[in-house]
Protein backbone atom coordinates (compact mmCIF):
# COMPACT_ATOMS: atom_id res chain seq x y z
CA UNK A 1 0.00 0.00 0.00
CA UNK A 2 2.82 2.36 0.84
CA UNK A 3 4.52 1.69 -2.47
CA UNK A 4 1.31 2.61 -4.25
CA UNK A 5 1.09 5.90 -2.35
CA UNK A 6 4.74 6.56 -3.00
CA UNK A 7 4.22 6.11 -6.75
CA UNK A 8 1.20 8.43 -6.62
CA UNK A 9 3.19 11.15 -4.83
CA UNK A 10 6.01 10.82 -7.37
CA UNK A 11 3.49 11.13 -10.21
CA UNK A 12 2.11 14.36 -8.70
CA UNK A 13 5.63 15.76 -8.31
CA UNK A 14 6.43 14.88 -11.92
CA UNK A 15 3.26 16.66 -13.12
CA UNK A 16 4.01 19.72 -10.97
CA UNK A 17 7.48 20.01 -12.45
CA UNK A 18 6.05 19.80 -15.96
CA UNK A 19 3.50 22.58 -15.26
CA UNK A 20 6.12 25.21 -14.39
CA UNK A 21 6.53 26.23 -18.03
CA UNK A 22 2.79 26.51 -18.61
CA UNK A 23 2.60 29.77 -16.63
CA UNK A 24 4.96 31.44 -19.09
CA UNK A 25 2.93 30.14 -22.02
CA UNK A 26 -0.34 31.36 -20.49
CA UNK A 27 1.18 34.79 -19.84
CA UNK A 28 2.38 35.01 -23.44
CA UNK A 29 -1.09 34.12 -24.71
CA UNK A 30 -2.81 36.68 -22.49
CA UNK A 31 -0.39 39.41 -23.47
CA UNK A 32 -0.54 38.70 -27.19
CA UNK A 33 -4.30 38.20 -27.53
CA UNK A 34 -5.64 40.61 -24.92
CA UNK A 35 -3.23 43.32 -23.85
CA UNK A 36 -1.58 44.17 -27.18
CA UNK A 37 -4.88 44.79 -29.05
CA UNK A 38 -6.16 46.75 -26.06
CA UNK A 39 -3.14 49.06 -26.09
CA UNK A 40 -3.24 49.49 -29.88
CA UNK A 41 -6.96 50.31 -29.77
CA UNK A 42 -6.46 52.84 -27.00
CA UNK A 43 -3.81 54.63 -29.07
CA UNK A 44 -6.30 55.00 -31.93
CA UNK A 45 -9.02 56.20 -29.57
CA UNK A 46 -6.61 58.78 -28.12
CA UNK A 47 -5.92 60.12 -31.64
CA UNK A 48 -9.67 60.55 -32.18
CA UNK A 49 -10.18 62.23 -28.79
CA UNK A 50 -7.27 64.63 -29.32
CA UNK A 51 -8.59 65.65 -32.74
CA UNK A 52 -12.11 66.03 -31.32
CA UNK A 53 -10.71 68.45 -28.75
CA UNK A 54 -8.80 70.36 -31.41
CA UNK A 55 -11.80 70.69 -33.74
CA UNK A 56 -13.91 71.97 -30.82
CA UNK A 57 -11.19 74.50 -29.99
CA UNK A 58 -11.19 75.70 -33.61
CA UNK A 59 -14.98 76.10 -33.51
CA UNK A 60 -14.70 78.10 -30.28
CA UNK A 61 -12.11 80.39 -31.89
CA UNK A 62 -14.48 80.97 -34.81
CA UNK A 63 -17.31 81.73 -32.36
CA UNK A 64 -15.13 84.30 -30.62
CA UNK A 65 -14.20 85.86 -33.96
CA UNK A 66 -17.86 86.04 -35.04
CA UNK A 67 -19.00 87.47 -31.74
CA UNK A 68 -16.29 90.17 -31.61
CA UNK A 69 -16.57 91.14 -35.31
CA UNK A 70 -20.17 90.58 -36.45
CA UNK A 71 -19.65 92.35 -39.79
CA UNK A 72 -17.06 89.75 -40.87
CA UNK A 73 -18.70 86.73 -39.24
CA UNK A 74 -19.52 85.16 -42.61
CA UNK A 75 -16.21 86.07 -44.28
CA UNK A 76 -14.78 82.77 -45.49
CA UNK A 77 -11.29 84.22 -45.92
CA UNK A 78 -11.01 85.27 -42.28
CA UNK A 79 -12.45 81.95 -41.14
CA UNK A 80 -9.91 80.16 -43.34
CA UNK A 81 -7.11 82.14 -41.63
CA UNK A 82 -8.41 81.09 -38.21
CA UNK A 83 -8.53 77.46 -39.33
CA UNK A 84 -5.00 77.74 -40.76
CA UNK A 85 -3.77 78.83 -37.32
CA UNK A 86 -5.64 75.95 -35.69
CA UNK A 87 -4.18 73.47 -38.18
CA UNK A 88 -0.63 74.23 -37.09
CA UNK A 89 -1.24 72.24 -33.90
CA UNK A 90 -3.86 69.68 -34.99
CA UNK A 91 -3.36 66.04 -35.97
CA UNK A 92 -5.54 66.36 -39.09
CA UNK A 93 -6.39 69.40 -41.19
CA UNK A 94 -9.63 71.06 -40.09
CA UNK A 95 -11.78 72.68 -42.76
CA UNK A 96 -15.25 73.97 -43.46
CA UNK A 97 -17.61 71.06 -44.10
CA UNK A 98 -19.73 72.53 -46.88
CA UNK A 99 -18.19 75.46 -48.74
CA UNK A 100 -21.44 76.49 -50.48
CA UNK A 101 -23.60 77.23 -47.42
CA UNK A 102 -20.93 77.53 -44.77
CA UNK A 103 -21.06 79.80 -42.85
CA UNK A 104 -24.82 80.27 -42.93
CA UNK A 105 -26.40 83.50 -41.72
CA UNK A 106 -29.91 83.24 -40.29
CA UNK A 107 -32.10 86.14 -39.13
CA UNK A 108 -35.01 85.82 -36.75
CA UNK A 109 -37.36 88.13 -34.89
CA UNK A 110 -37.18 87.91 -31.11
CA UNK A 111 -40.66 88.18 -29.64
CA UNK A 112 -41.55 89.58 -26.24
CA UNK A 113 -42.15 86.06 -24.88
CA UNK A 114 -38.64 84.96 -25.92
CA UNK A 115 -39.64 82.92 -28.96
CA UNK A 116 -38.05 83.28 -32.38
CA UNK A 117 -40.09 83.82 -35.54
CA UNK A 118 -38.99 84.29 -39.15
CA UNK A 119 -38.84 87.89 -40.37
CA UNK A 120 -41.47 89.40 -42.69
CA UNK A 121 -41.15 88.95 -46.43
CA UNK A 122 -39.19 92.21 -46.71
CA UNK A 123 -36.76 91.09 -43.98
CA UNK A 124 -38.05 93.46 -41.31
CA UNK A 125 -39.14 92.55 -37.81
CA UNK A 126 -42.33 94.48 -37.20
CA UNK A 127 -43.27 92.60 -34.03
CA UNK A 128 -39.91 92.27 -32.34
CA UNK A 129 -36.18 92.79 -32.27
CA UNK A 130 -33.97 91.36 -35.05
CA UNK A 131 -31.55 88.60 -33.99
CA UNK A 132 -28.87 87.19 -36.29
CA UNK A 133 -27.22 83.80 -35.96
CA UNK A 134 -24.24 82.46 -37.88
CA UNK A 135 -23.83 78.70 -38.19
CA UNK A 136 -20.58 76.89 -38.93
CA UNK A 137 -19.77 73.28 -39.77
CA UNK A 138 -16.22 71.94 -39.47
CA UNK A 139 -14.79 68.61 -40.52
CA UNK A 140 -11.53 66.70 -40.09
CA UNK A 141 -10.36 63.29 -41.34
CA UNK A 142 -8.04 61.61 -38.83
CA UNK A 143 -5.64 58.98 -40.17
CA UNK A 144 -5.27 56.46 -37.38
CA UNK A 145 -1.82 54.97 -36.75
CA UNK A 146 -3.11 51.38 -36.54
CA UNK A 147 -5.88 49.89 -38.66
CA UNK A 148 -8.51 48.61 -36.21
CA UNK A 149 -11.45 46.66 -37.69
CA UNK A 150 -14.21 48.55 -35.86
CA UNK A 151 -12.86 52.06 -36.65
CA UNK A 152 -13.11 53.37 -40.23
CA UNK A 153 -9.94 54.63 -41.89
CA UNK A 154 -9.76 57.67 -42.06
CA UNK A 155 -11.98 58.53 -39.12
CA UNK A 156 -14.17 61.54 -40.04
CA UNK A 157 -15.14 64.06 -37.38
CA UNK A 158 -17.88 66.63 -38.01
CA UNK A 159 -18.78 69.47 -35.64
CA UNK A 160 -21.34 72.19 -36.20
CA UNK A 161 -22.91 74.98 -34.21
CA UNK A 162 -24.38 78.45 -34.24
CA UNK A 163 -23.51 81.68 -32.47
CA UNK A 164 -25.69 84.73 -31.95
CA UNK A 165 -24.14 87.96 -33.15
CA UNK A 166 -24.35 90.91 -30.80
Amino acid sequence: MTSCLRRLVEAFRWCRRRRRGSVAVELALVVSFLLVPLVIGSVDIMYVLIERYQINQALNEIYLFAWTDPADASNSTDIGNILAQSNTMSLAPIGLANQANNPGVLSYCLQSDGSLTPPDSDGACSTGQAVTYVSYALTAAVNLPVDVPFLPQPFNLNVSGSVQLK
